[in-house]
Parts: C-alpha cells; structure tokens; sequence
C-alpha cells in the first residue's frame, strides 16, 4: 500500500470518528438521550440497591483489575 492510500485511508477513519463524535453528541443534548440516561442510571441504581453490583478496581493507568490476580504478577 502506498503512501498515499495509507494517508487516505487515515483521513476516512478520522472523518468517520468526527461524523460519530457529532451523532454522540447530537444524541447526548437531545430530549430522548437525556430521557435514555435517565433510565440507563436508573437501572444502575436499582441494580446496586439490590445487591446485583460490585465495585469496580481499577489500575494506576485507569485499566478495570481482573478479578482474579494471576500468581505470577
């Protein structure tokens, strides 16, 4: 692949990250995402009130700890 398809390729993908960060963003501010979020915390919230959740650990760097620590780290 030359240099220039490897350029135009890179250029689609970050067009098609923008076109989806503005949907995301578009969706977010509107009525019905806000109504969306509104029910996915309520579930969230219903589902920690019943005991359904645990915590979640996370790393140094951010990434989620497996539950289970292999021995040789």
């Amino acid at each position: 692949m030359d240099w220039e398809t490897k350029m135009l390729d890179f250029l689609d993908d970050e067009l098609a990250e923008t076109e989806n960060d503005t949907r995301w963003d578009a969706l977010l501010t509107s009525d019905d995402g806000q109504n969306a979020l509104d029910y996915l915390a309520d579930e969230a919230l219903a589902s920690i009130r019943a005991g359904e959740s645990s915590a979640v650990l996370l790393t140094a760097n951010g990434e989620i700890l497996p539950e289970r620590i292999p021995r040789s780290l």
